[in-house]
């Protein structure tokens, strides 16, 4: 996996009414925070939704790479033999493609 981000998996942990945490097991510690996700009045369920997400994103981002070394080793999808299956199929790489390079800054200019 790329992108030079702290290892997965992650989970999610909230303790009473504190913010969620977003937790990566780390060699030298039982866990270590990713990030805290807030929690606003009224917006409970969606910060724990937010926050599940984001402990998603290293399986995600594997997921995406798998799918383009995938394609680009076999680029014919099913569905994909006429011209408008075809589109199809490269707009849903290229928007892998740019999920990956947004997770992993390769799109990012200097």
């Amino acid at each position: 996996m790329s992108g030079g981000h702290t290892p997965g998996p992650w989970k999610v942990d909230r303790d009473g009414d504190l913010p969620w945490m977003v937790l990566a097991d780390f060699d030298d510690l039982p866990w270590g925070m990713v990030a805290e996700v807030p929690v606003f009045t009224g917006c409970e369920d969606e910060a724990g939704a937010n926050a599940r997400l984001l402990a998603a994103a290293p399986e995600l981002l594997a997921a995406l790479e798998a799918v383009e070394a995938m394609i680009n080793k076999r680029p014919i999808v099913v569905g994909a033999t006429t011209k408008e299956g075809r589109d199809a199929a490269r707009a849903v790489f290229d928007q892998a493609r740019a999920a990956i390079n947004k997770a992993t800054k390769e799109g990012e200019e200097a």
